[in-house]
Parts: C-alpha cells; structure tokens; sequence
C-alpha cells in the first residue's frame, strides 16, 4: 500500500515545545522519501523557505500501513496492529535528530555536510522534523554528469562520513537519494536523511538500523554486526558512483575477490586515456566493492587519493571536451549563416556578442579567430557585458597577445610591437544598454550579426525580444540573431533572421560536421607530411580523441574564408578545388593571389593562436626566445616561429629561393648587408644566426651531459636502454654534420626522456633537459628552410582536402 503524500499548497498546523500554541507550514514540493519519512520543500510562518520531515515509514516489514492521512495529518492505522515494530521505527527517526545534534555540537566543520538540525513538532500521530533549506537538487534527480563530476561527489561524500567516522559514528545508507548536490560546486554536498545513522556502540548493542539493498555492503544486509565498520560505508560510497556510471546494479561477479571491470564502454569519449581512467577506476572498485571488509580500503584518505587520481586524469579531457562541444555548435552555426554574408558598409564586418560565461568566451575565440584573417575586411567586435572594464581585463589575461594585435576600446596601440602591418580586429567592450544607445545616436559600425551567449538562456531570450523589436523599424539590410537556446529553432521577423542554437543540433548540422572532421583529418595529415587519403588506423584514432584537434577543426572551418577571398565559396567543393588549382597552384608561388593567401593564412594562425592564450614577443625580443620542448612555443612542431610576427602582403615568398646547401652562407650574407625583409623573414634571419652562436656554445656542454648520464646509468647498474642508443647515434650524426636531421629526431628524444624519468633521478633529468635543449638548436640550425614554409603547405592542399576521402 503507498504512503499518501500531502500536496503542493496543503497547510499543515503543527505543535512545537509548546503544545498550546500551533504554526501552520504550506507545502511547497516533495522532495525525498525514504523508508521511515517523507521530505517537503515548506513555507513557514515567518515567510522563510525550509525542509520538513514527516515520520511515515512504508509498510516493508508489516502488513499494514501504520497510519492512514485524515485531511493532511497523520492517524494511527485502526487495521494495523503493529505497535511495537511502530515504537522501534519511531525510536530510530528520533534517534537520527539526537545523533545529528550530537554532531554539530562536537565538530562545527560538520554542518557544511548538513543542514541546522532545526526543532521537532508534532501533529495527529506522527513526528515532523523540521530544518533549514538549501539551494540544490537531491543527487538522485540529478541527469548527466561528468566522470570527474561524479568523482568529485564521491570525494566529497568520503570527507563528510569520515567525520562521522571520527566521532564514532557509521552512517549505513549512502545513497543518492540521502545527498543533495550544492548548486555552486561539487566539493561539498549535504546528508539530507540521518534516520539510519548510528554510533559503533548500538551496532555492537543490538540497535535496528536501516539500510537499501541497492548500496549497502554484504555485511550490512546480513546482520553481520561484527563485520560492521567504517569500510561499509565505502562499500555504499563505491556502489552508488558505480550505478551512476555503469546504469546498472552491483553484481555478484563484481564483489568477488578476482573481480574483474571491463569500463571501457562507458569512457568512449575520452579517447586514448579511456583505457588509464578504466584501470584507475578498476582499481577503486576492486577495493570498495570486495564482499569482505578486510578486501576494502583502510581508510578513507586511501579513497580520496585515488579518487582525486581519477579526477585529476579525467578533468584535463573533459574541459576540452566541452570547449569542443561548444566550437560544433558555434562552427554549425556559422556554416548555415556564415558571417561574411552579413558585411556592412566599406566591407566592414561587425559582430556583437552578449553574456559571460564559457559560450560567449568561445564565440570571441571563434568570431576573432575565423574572420581575423579577412584581408581588406575591417572586423569590428562588441562585446557587451554587466562590467565591461572588468571584462577587458579578463580577456588581456587570458589573451595576452590581444592588445598587440587588436585594437581595443578605439585605443590603437598595436604599432608599437612591430608585430602586424594592421591590426585584426577592433575591439569594444560595453554594456548593453550603452551598445543600443550608441546605435540610436548613428556612432560605430552597424551590426548585422548578433550573438546572444550568455549562460542564462532567459536572459538571452530576453534580448532577443528587445532586438526583434528594435530592427522591426528602420533597418532595412538583413540582419542575423543568434541565440544561445537548449532547443534549435529558425524564423524570420521582418529583415531579422533569428536562429536559435543549442544542445541539440539537426542532422545537416550533424553531416556538415562530420564533412568538417574529415577535413581536419586531412589537414593535420598534410601538416604531418603524410600522404593524402584515408588511413584507418589513422583516422579512428583522430575521431577518438578529436578534443585534442580543436586548431585543426577551426583550420578546415576557415577554409570557406579562403575561398571566399579567392570567390570561389558559392561553388561546389569538387568544382572548387578545380578552379583553386586553375587559379592558384597552376601559376606557381610568385603568383598575386597565392601570396595572398600565404598572407591570409600567416594571420588566420595568429589570431588563432592569440585567441588560444599564446603571449607574443614583439619582434626587438627576440633574445628572451628558447629552444627546446620547454618553451611552449612550438604549435606541435609544426609552426617554428616562435615569435608571432606577421609577413609583408605580397612578400611572403622571400627566402624560399634559396638552396638548402647555401642556406648559412646566403642568411649570413643577407645580414651583413642588411637587406630589406619583412617582419618574419627577419625573425628567420635573426633565429638561425642565435642559433649558429648558441651551437658552439652547446657543444661541450652536452659532451659533458652525455657523460654524465651514462655515469648515472653505470651507478644504479642497469644496461643502457636501446632508446639511449638512437640518442647516440644522433648524436653523432650532429657532430659529422651530416645535412639536416631526420623529421623523427623530437621522437628519439622523447622515447629517452621517458626511459630517463623511469630511473627516478633528479640530476639525470636535469642533465637530460639540457641535452634535450642543444639537440633542438642544432635542429634550428640545420632546418633549411624559412620559418613561412608551413604557412604553404596548407594552401597547397587546399584542393584534396576539399575533395575528401
């Protein structure tokens, strides 16, 4: 028989300490229930929100419900003749409220796991309980969640019952239902049922407890009271994280001692590293889940270790999984309205973009990263926001290269780096309201494109009702809104095309995006100098961890900008590689439209690169630049320059005439004589000759490195690893000069460093560092060639990559 609930609006009197004097509450929402009560959301007297706890255990264990509702209090059920098993439930429901005052009292860091254990009241036959509210959501209604999220909840659920542990105390009915999730962050949650708590000792005396069969441990369900202890709880806390990510229950196969957890199907999205998180959390599973206690972990600092191994692995991977679920959404967007169809008078390109938050963040990425690279296009970006000052501080440190490239707040200081010819953008950060009183008074560029982002989705729904009715009068020009929506949806009002982007995406946006991925597949193969076509192997590995190729995905969502350039973006894509072929390659490198595009693409990387955080130096810095894998400046051995500079429009093909075995002879030359070069041919210039110097000073040094570690080797007594011995041999392919090295040298240091950091040595590992850095000045020494290669490798693959696989 169920247990009648009240209902939302219901009033509810109640007698406190004072039975003469009654307070009425009104019943808000249902918001748990458990075997010995239910759980309201309530109004109470003085007009605060809080939590009411109704004793009204379920008929499990009797044959009747013990009381019956009689308009919204509770009776004692005339069929039921279960007196006693009522007083020990009742007991138990009282002893909870002793238990959690008993708490609070002796450890006051306790009530952040719980709410103020408030005051009893009494009304008709039954027990309420009443306690102060907290924003949240029971951990039970709680929908998708994040492996580190999940992990984060179960961390914070070992620390809360550890201090129970301290004082002597076992909870015994982890579950989710019992945990309310905090709304501003996972690192602490609250224990909203306390009924089934009881101290070591009335385990050992004989007292009921209460537990759920779906979480509690072996023992507990049992009534082995002398197995009962702290490590039942972990098994509670191991079970729920397991159904939260497995959907499915705890068997018996997973509590046996040689159990076995194939997780992998559950961790799909984390690419390459599914298989580490699946051992990680093998492992956890294997030592919370054991059907001996002995078998679990021994404390809960041992849990919280490896749990926090878990989090610390997965967190990196999903942080870039959700910046790339926000790019496709973006990147859908901008294929179905792409932004250069919304220019504005002088070709200029104006875009707004309104909120805070990670969407609107990812838009400005986005907007200034793909049209940054328009030539003869000005692109002007409003940015608007509750504290505009703040914003633009924010985004300098985020963006440190930001002001060096763009204008910001009409104050043009870019020429001062030496860095671009123009700036890529302007940049003006305002509030909303000042955004719709400078275009009612005419100032700034008009804005045909807008972008409502921010994370308040009402908000964003909110300004678009405001521009709707705004652009209704007057303006006659096609404009474009945005909306940042948890559902897609496309309308027109007038001359306004308003199209709402969210969580869910149609299958054309879908089907582009695949197109979009292998694109970018093919874009990273050409980068990578492998041959054009699909490779299997090659490209199941890129899918799987296609979070870790975001600059990749953006390249190939900028190619429409370059055909667009070369007007070529109304064709179809096998006729468009034809004419960009015809147009472009046939004419060699020395043709206009070809440097143009080594141009266009040099910025496009900038802006990419200045959106993803990269500082610049201004080209006078040149001096503070390192050599080696530590810099950070290296974008995956692809792009050498280390130096964000822009090449002369026109001018992109300077030293790429000049023979590789003339190349130190003619770059020498080129420096006495002073020669006229543009920005980056001069950071070419000046980088080979730094490392010239910088090689005979290396020299000695790592000889003596060399020596040093091998020194090490011999002391621990191990052999020296076959990854050493290619390390030698390059070595001595440096010393006989030998021509440029082999594109796998950065692998055969890699492979060593790993061997290296196994031995455990710091002095090693430093010496190793220092090798590792002379190894990579010799390779800028010998690489023949000027550091705008790479900017044409892409527009010489133009046609394949729009032809596919």
């Amino acid at each position: 028989m169920a247990r009648e609930k009240l209902k939302s609006g219901q009033l509810l009197e109640l007698c406190g300490k004072d039975k003469n004097i009654k307070e009425t509450f009104q019943i808000l929402d249902l918001i748990g229930e458990g075997s010995l009560c239910l759980v309201y959301d309530v109004l109470c007297p003085n007009g605060m929100t809080g939590r009411l706890k109704e004793f009204y255990p379920a008929s499990e264990g009797v044959e009747e419900m013990l009381f019956v509702r009689e308009g919204a209090v509770l009776t004692r059920n005339p069929s039921c003749r279960e007196g006693e098993a009522e007083q020990k439930l009742r007991t138990r429901f009282l002893r909870g409220y002793e238990h959690m005052r008993d708490i609070h009292v002796r450890d006051p860091k306790s009530r952040n796991e719980m709410p103020n254990y408030g005051e009893l009241y009494t009304a008709g036959a039954s027990i309420y309980w009443f306690m102060s509210y907290d924003e949240g959501l029971c951990y039970s209604n709680v929908g998708e969640e994040t492996l580190a999220e999940l992990c984060a909840v179960g961390l914070a659920v070992v620390r809360a019952v550890d201090r129970y542990h301290r004082l002597g105390y076992l909870h015994l009915d982890i579950k989710e239902e019992n945990i309310f999730i905090l709304p501003q962050t996972r690192d602490y949650i609250k224990f909203i049922d306390f009924d089934n708590i009881v101290s070591k000792e009335e385990i050992r005396g004989g007292a009921v407890y209460g537990y759920s069969e779906k979480t509690a441990a072996p023992e507990v369900q049992r009534g082995r009271r002398d197995l009962i202890r702290e490590a039942s709880d972990y098994y509670s806390v191991g079970a729920m994280i397991y159904r939260r990510l497995c959907r499915k229950e705890v068997t018996a196969m997973e509590r046996v001692s040689m159990a076995r957890f194939f997780l992998e199907e559950y961790l799909e999205e984390y690419g390459d590293v599914k298989e580490e998180l699946g051992e990680l959390l093998g492992q956890f599973f294997k030592r919370t889940l054991s059907n001996h206690p002995a078998h679990r972990y021994r404390s809960a600092s041992e849990m919280e270790e490896q749990l926090q191994r878990i989090i610390e692995r997965a967190l990196p991977v999903e942080t870039e999984l959700a910046k790339a679920a926000i790019q496709k959404n973006l990147f859908c967007l901008f294929h179905r309205f792409p932004i250069y169809r919304y220019m504005g008078e002088g070709d200029t390109v104006s875009v707004l973009i309104d909120g805070e938050g990670e969407i609107a963040d990812a838009a400005f990425r986005a907007v200034f990263g793909c049209c940054g690279q328009m030539l003869d296009k000005r692109l002007h970006i409003y940015l608007t926001c509750e504290n505009p000052e703040y914003r633009k501080r924010e985004k300098k440190k985020e963006m440190p290269a930001l002001e060096k490239m763009a204008v910001l707040d009409r104050n043009n200081e870019t020429g001062k780096y030496g860095l671009l010819y123009s700036p890529l953008a302007e940049v003006d950060f305002l509030t909303w309201r000042r955004f719709l009183e400078k275009e009612e008074e005419g100032l700034g560029d008009p804005v045909r494109y807008y972008l409502l982002a921010d994370r308040n989705m009402e908000r964003n729904r909110m300004r678009v009702g405001e521009l709707a009715d705004r652009l209704a009068s007057g303006r006659e020009e096609q404009v474009f809104i945005g909306c940042c929506a948890e559902k897609n949806e496309e309308r027109r009002e007038g001359n306004a095309v308003l199209c709402s982007f969210g969580r869910s995406r149609s299958q054309v946006d879908e089907e582009f995006y695949i197109k979009l991925i292998k694109q970018a597949f093919l874009i990273d193969q050409a980068y990578e100098g492998i041959p054009s076509g699909k490779d299997s192997a090659r490209f199941d590995s890129f899918c799987r961890n296609i979070y870790r190729y975001q600059s990749s995905i953006e390249n190939a969502m900028h190619l429409d900008c370059k055909l667009f350039y070369c007007g070529l973006h109304e064709e179809n894509e096998a006729r468009a590689a034809d004419l960009f072929e015809k147009r472009v390659l046939d004419g060699g490198e020395d043709t206009p439209l070809y440097r143009e595009l080594l141009f266009l693409e040099h910025r496009r990387w900038m802006a990419s690169m200045a959106a993803r955080g990269w500082d610049a130096y201004d080209r006078f810095g040149l001096e503070r630049i390192k050599y080696g894998r530590q810099t950070g400046y290296k974008d995956a051995g692809r792009k050498r320059h280390p130096c964000m500079v822009d090449c002369e429009r026109g001018e992109g093909c300077a030293l790429r005439g000049i023979p590789g075995e003339q190349w130190s002879k003619e770059m020498e030359k080129i420096r006495k004589e002073d020669t006229e070069l543009d920005h980056l041919d001069q950071v070419s210039v000046w980088l080979h000759a730094r490392a010239g110097v910088l090689c005979q000073n290396k020299e000695q040094v790592m000889r003596h490195r060399v020596s040093e570690i091998e020194a090490g080797f011999a002391m621990q007594g191990d052999e020296m690893p076959e990854s050493w011995i290619r390390v030698k041999r390059l070595l001595a392919h440096i010393r006989e000069e030998r021509g440029p090295f082999s594109g796998e040298w950065k692998q055969v240091m890699e492979d060593a460093r790993r061997d290296i950091e196994e031995q455990q040595d710091e002095e090693m590992c430093r010496y190793f560092a220092d090798l590792y850095e002379g190894v990579s000045v010799y390779q800028e020494y010998r690489h023949f060639h000027d550091y705008k290669e790479t900017d044409g490798v892409l527009i010489a693959h133009i046609p394949e990559i729009l032809r596919g696989f």
